[in-house]
């Protein structure tokens, strides 16, 4: 019974920063979930702690990083929630541990093998080269709940990603415009690395479900300027566009396509570019009235779902960032 629960409590974890991270546009709802969030008694136990690590990219993705910041703060959020208000698991406080892994192999790879020297019990947050991470959690047992961005995420023995993100948001797009919004011809403007390939392989099995429906890729290489990649979008006279641009990246994005003249209401991009902070605070509204947006979590914020309600009291009362 142990361990469910403490599985129990990571889940509640996991589902606490994956509605953190997603960006919060700044609501300004301010009644109490029902429940011990709203306690001022500090519930935190004193037994041995269980570990957790969050391995994300702040910093080494460029502007990517940006909306990676927000994942280590939304599990320290969740993480004091658990402890100080729901009392931990067992008599025993989470103890949440944060690993930069830089974008880079050899970081990645470190950051795991720091995780498994702690004896830490599960992984959170994003690493966009946590496949490197995933050959060593599977070899050591341990639990990995990346936010799904590597093809081993979907396929290591002990990895449980607590969504599908641009893997199954792309491909639901495609469904979406090809049968429902009567588009024709789509363009993907995808990252040019293996698993923006994996993105695309994904989208274009499920374009080849509708054979009324074609669809193009242009890539972009990151950090570049998009406005080439977007001119031969542009060119190729799409009735939809996909991205999974975020942060200023998104933002420079969304202005290549706004001066070329092409209409923001044929964009459509996932929810992880949905971030006041890093992105619509940071564009004219003009060059993104119309545009759409994919998500595959309950959204943010409708506090009529006592989960989500409970998310928003412990962000607001343990974070000090609205994403």
């Amino acid at each position: 019974m142990q361990s469910m629960r403490t599985c129990a409590a990571i889940g509640a974890i996991v589902a606490l920063a994956a509605f953190g991270a997603s960006g919060c546009g700044g609501d300004d709802e301010s009644d109490s979930a029902s429940g011990s969030s709203s306690s001022s008694v500090d519930k935190t136990p004193k037994g041995d702690p269980i570990v957790l690590y969050d391995i994300s990219d702040t910093s080494g993705a460029g502007s990517i990083s940006a909306v990676l910041k927000q994942f280590p703060d939304a599990a320290q959020a969740a993480v004091d929630h658990v402890n100080k208000d729901l009392g931990g698991v067992d008599g025993r406080p989470f103890k949440l541990v944060k690993c930069d892994s830089k974008a880079d192999p050899a970081a990645t790879t470190a950051c795991a093998n720091q995780a498994v020297q702690d004896k830490a019990l599960a992984k959170v947050g994003l690493s966009v080269l946590w496949d490197n991470g995933n050959k060593v959690f599977a070899l050591e047992g341990i639990v990995c709940q990346n936010a799904p961005v590597t093809a081993s995420d979907s396929v290591s023995t002990t990895s449980f990603p607590f969504g599908g993100g641009a893997a199954s948001e792309w491909p639901g797009e495609v469904q979406y415009w090809a049968t429902e919004m009567g588009a024709k011809h789509g363009v993907t403007l995808a990252d040019d690395n293996a698993q923006g390939q994996v993105n695309v392989d994904l989208m274009q099995a499920q374009a080849a479900k509708n054979p009324g429906f074609k669809l193009d890729v242009v890539r972009l290489k990151i950090g570049a300027d998009p406005t080439p990649s977007v001119a031969r979008v542009v060119g190729l006279k799409p009735d939809v566009v996909f991205t999974a641009a975020a942060g200023s990246a998104a933002v420079a994005v969304y202005r290549a396509f706004q001066q070329q003249g092409f209409p923001a209401e044929k964009i459509v991009n996932t929810g992880a570019t949905v971030d006041e902070e890093t992105f619509f605070s940071k564009i004219d509204q003009s060059a993104i009235e119309g545009s759409y947006y994919s998500y595959e979590f309950e959204t943010y914020d409708d506090t009529s779902n006592p989960e989500v309600k409970e998310y928003r009291v412990a962000m607001d009362k343990y974070s000090d960032v609205d994403g």
